[in-house]
């Protein structure tokens, strides 16, 4: 199947992927380092493992960088136990620009990149930091440096700070976004690490058909009652969320 209409091949990066790296590859590396991204650190450590595991194919050791890019609308509204999740947690290793071969392989064979969700969460966040003015810090003294929390760089973090703006007027686009955005939140496609578990179980009632409200429009007028279950609408007696068995797909399920 691969390579036929509307099937994408494991070795193809989808357009959202290859604009995030673009601007991943800009901002973080330099001397013809190049970039990819990973949606969790475990992930990102694997993959650097990975590379620097195959001397051998490269004839040299290869150094590689991991960055932690966590991108909120504001630093100060992060809350990680959010089940709406507004921020993204976006994990970047770079790497020599000849092991980029060796770096394809990880997320190649091992199904681990970034989904396409992702990436679309994680452009559009940054695209809407560069449409908002930016305010100049004041330059600390070098005594601030010293004795504040902020005056050192930390291994594996970085953090994008963006200055909130007042709400611009609603247009088509907006509203677009807007069901976009309820979407997400309710079927877990950018949902963080710590929703997990809720995500799961929702899925799971979900393709039993014990939902009682599993349409856009009427659970938009019950907000709060979207986890209520009831019989099974599947036309199976007494099914419920735990006959229901959830498995990866793809390269990671192998």
């Amino acid at each position: 199947m691969e390579g036929a209409r509307n099937v994408l091949e494991r070795t193809w990066s989808l357009t959202n992927d290859s604009q995030l790296t673009a601007i991943c590859k800009q901002k973080y590396a330099v001397g013809g380092k190049r970039a990819t991204q990973c949606p969790t650190k475990k992930v990102a450590e694997q993959c650097r493992v990975f590379i620097q595991d195959r001397p051998a194919t490269l004839d040299k050791p290869t150094s590689t960088r991991l960055v932690h890019l966590l991108i909120c609308p504001d630093q100060d509204l992060v809350d990680r136990e959010s089940i709406a999740g507004t921020c993204a947690d976006l994990h970047i290793i770079l790497f020599p620009g000849d092991s980029f071969s060796v770096a394809k392989q990880s997320w190649q064979h091992t199904g681990m990149g970034i989904s396409s969700c992702l990436a679309d969460k994680c452009l559009a966040l940054l695209l809407e930091e560069l449409k908002e003015p930016r305010v100049v810090p004041a330059t600390p003294t070098a005594a601030a440096n010293r004795y504040s929390k902020g005056g050192f760089t930390k291994h594996y973090s970085v953090a994008v700070k963006k200055t909130p703006s007042p709400p611009p007027t609603a247009t088509a686009e907006d509203v677009c976004n807007d069901t976009t955005v309820y979407l997400e939140e309710r079927y877990g496609c950018n949902l963080p690490l710590t929703a997990a578990s809720f995500a799961k179980r929702a899925l799971r009632r979900r393709l039993a058909g014990i939902l009682l409200c599993d349409r856009v429009p009427e659970c938009r007028e019950t907000a709060g009652q979207e986890l209520k279950v009831g019989p099974s609408t599947r036309g199976v007696k007494d099914v419920s969320e735990t006959d229901i068995f959830m498995y990866p797909m793809g390269m990671s399920a192998i």
